[in-house]
Order: C-alpha cells, then structure tokens, then sequence
C-alpha cells in the first residue's frame, strides 16, 4: 500500500496524477469490487483482478486491495456477526462492503483504525448511494474500535449448508478443525512443504520405465511431467487446447515427451489400453478453500450433483482403458464425499474387475491418519497444522484384476 509522505516520483506526464490519500482510496473501492466479485461467482475475484480498475492500480497497490479482499472472505462469518450485533437493519449492500473492509483492515490485516475508518467515511460520502449512511459508518465501525469486536465463531466463516455437510461427513471436531483452517492464510510455498498437490498424486500410479500411462484431465501438466519423468510412454488428453499449450511448452522445456491430444477424455476415440490411468477428476476444489476461499461462497449444492455425473462418466471411461493387470488413480481436491468416497464405493459396485490397491500416505508426503480403513486417502485441510497445513484431497488407487 502507498504510504504517505512518500509520494511516487511524478514527470510532466502525471501532472496530474492522484494523491497518495486518493491511492489508498482507490485501492480500498477495488477490494470492495474484488469481494463482491468472489461473492457472485467462482473465478470471479481473478477476473476482477484483470480489469480496469484494479488494473489502473500501481502493483503494490493492486496487491493491498486483494490481501484486504482475501481477509474478508476468510472473516466474512465473523465480520458480519460483528456488524449484525450493531445493525438495527440490514444497510444496502455497497454499505455493507465498506464496512465489511473496513474490518478487514483492523481485525485481520492490523491497520490502524483511524486509517480505515476515516477512509471508510470518506468512500460512503462520495458515493450518492452511500452518502445518506456515512454517519452509520462511522458510528459502527468507531464503535466497533473502542468496544472491540465481541466473541465469533470460526464456524460462522463457513456457508451453513456446507458446515452441516462437513459436520455429517467428518464430525463435530473435524468441522471445527476445518473452519480453524479455512480462517488461515497459507504459506505462500504450501505446494512445497510435505503435502499432496495434483502433480504428487502421479506417484501413487508407481509408473516404471517402458509403461504406458494415460493422464485423463492433463491440463496444466504437472501429471503428465512426473509419469513422463518416470520413463513412462505418456498420452496426456484435456478437453481445452488452450490450456495444453502450457504443457507443450514445459514439456519443450524439460526436455521430455508425452502425445498431447485436446479432447475430452470420455470423447477419445483412439482404442489402446494402459498400464496405468491417472483420473485427476474436474471438481468443486473445495478442499482448496485456504488458498481459495471463494469456492466456499461460489459453490451451489447443484453443482456437486452435476459434477459428480461427470466424475462418474469419466471413471467409467478411464477404466475402459486400463489393461488386467493395470492401475487406475483416481483423485479430486473437493472435501465432498459424493465426490471422492461414495464415487468409489459406486464404481466398485460396477466393475468388479477392479479392486482397492492400499495407498502410501508417505508416499505423498500426507499424515498416517490420511489413509482410511478402506486404504483410501483423505486429507482434511486441518491436518498437519503445525506444518503449515495441506490441502483437502480425496486419492483412490484401484487395480484391475488379471
């Protein structure tokens, strides 16, 4: 964030060029944009990122108004229970955002009150829409100051649906481990501490050299990097070929080969069988919510079901192409049961020429408690916290029975 007193250097070009006061301003209207564009849909904060106004920001500026953004959603429970105690009624909701950063700011990030008050006050007067409750403003968030936020829960962060699905699925104190979780901002290099990420789940295939392997939803290559490393003759499909430029790029660059095929996996009309088959399924992504807290707002009960029918079509189509003998991995990083365990359980059911194969917890660098009695994997974003924590993850290694 621009400070004040250290005005940047100006040219006859920026004559004219705004006030640091007038930065900070603008840096706080593009947070507000950012939360309500994470609000409305998946995706929607990154693509808010790339639009004029957040562009127009200097870099430094562009990243305040994200961080305030990104605390926000992980607060939004508590941030609202703190205003809902002092709300006779619910304000508009552009009132509403300006207050909901505003506590952001003092209550997450530990910016001076005064700051993000005055600044506060100084968004609802220019606004018409807001104008009228700049008192209201003020008087909230100043007595929020000097009274102190009062108790919240973690879990109030959650969307209710979604915590009574987890409280179903894992139990009281796993949704309480969970909301903990989901209130923490994770280490910038989380994909490199001891964790599970989509390329490490390639490891759970044990591809040798001179196999064939089949990366079913390659994008954005990862995957295929690993089992083409691992000396395996690799066919990476993905229905988007702007997405596969990527991996053509890395797979120049690292110097390996895979056959590259833009197509959607259940469409591929090519009939060979592999030794092994990776299914890194599409999915909500809701155990990515440290890192991502917007799928929490984003995602719909609806959408579990539809993409649920599509993990089911894909898993059938993947083991079309395994050969007797082979191995089939099939992950997701979604905590939805629908979406990883009960997938399974419903695919064993139809192919009885598959088994379980036990999966390595170490092997992936996941906790012991991550292998279920199954012999499963799934990690729940609360486990290793004093590690820095991991993402959620569902990970099923099957084989086909020779």
């Amino acid at each position: 964030m621009a400070t004040k007193g250290k005005p940047r250097l100006a040219s006859t070009a920026d004559a004219a060029a705004p006030s640091q006061d007038d930065i900070g301003v603008e840096a706080r209207v593009v947070a507000g944009i950012l939360l309500n564009a994470a609000l409305e849909k998946r995706n929607g904060l990154d693509e808010a990122l790339s639009q004029p106004p957040a562009r127009a920001l200097a870099p430094v500026d562009r990243a305040f108004a994200r961080a305030v953004a990104m605390a926000a959603l992980r607060r939004l429970g508590e941030i609202d229970q703190i205003l809902d105690r002092r709300l006779q009624k619910s304000p508009p909701e552009a009132v509403r955002t300006l207050m909901r950063i505003a506590l952001a700011q003092t209550l997450v990030l530990e910016t001076p009150a005064f700051a993000a008050v005055s600044t506060a006050v100084k968004l609802a007067e220019r606004d018409p829409k807001t104008r009228p409750y700049k008192n209201l403003v003020n008087a909230v968030l100043r007595g929020v100051g000097r009274d102190g936020p009062g108790l919240t829960t973690a879990e109030s962060n959650l969307p209710d649906w979604i915590a009574a699905r987890w409280k179903a699925a894992y139990g009281e104190t796993a949704l309480v481990g969970l909301a903990l979780a989901a209130r923490e901002e994770p280490a910038t290099d989380l994909s490199l501490k001891p964790g599970v990420d989509p390329a490490a789940v390639a490891r759970l295939l044990d591809v040798k050299a001179g196999e064939t392997a089949l990366d079913m939803c390659a994008a954005p290559g990862g995957k295929t990097l690993q089992l083409a490393a691992a000396g395996a003759s690799v066919v990476a499909l993905d229905r988007s070929a702007a997405r596969l430029k990527r991996l053509k790029q890395n797979l120049e660059r690292t110097g390996l080969t895979a056959e590259v095929v833009a197509v959607p996996a259940e469409d591929w009309a090519d009939v060979r069988t592999f030794d092994a088959v990776l299914l890194d399924a599409p999915c909500t992504a809701t155990g990515t919510f440290r890192r991502n807290p917007e799928v929490l707002r984003a995602t719909r009960p609806a959408e579990i079901a539809k993409l649920a029918d599509v993990q089911h079509r894909l898993l059938d189509a993947a083991a079309a192409r395994v050969k007797p003998g082979g191995r089939l991995v099939y992950c997701t990083c979604s905590l939805e049961r629908e979406e990883g365990e009960t997938q399974i359980i419903a695919f064993l059911r139809r192919n009885p020429a598959f088994r379980t194969t036990p999966a390595d917890p170490a092997a992936l660098g996941a906790p012991p408690e991550a292998l279920t009695p199954e012999g499963w994997l799934r990690i729940l974003p609360s486990m290793w916290a004093e590690k820095g924590g991991l993402d959620g993850f569902f990970a099923a290694r099957l084989e086909r029975v020779s």
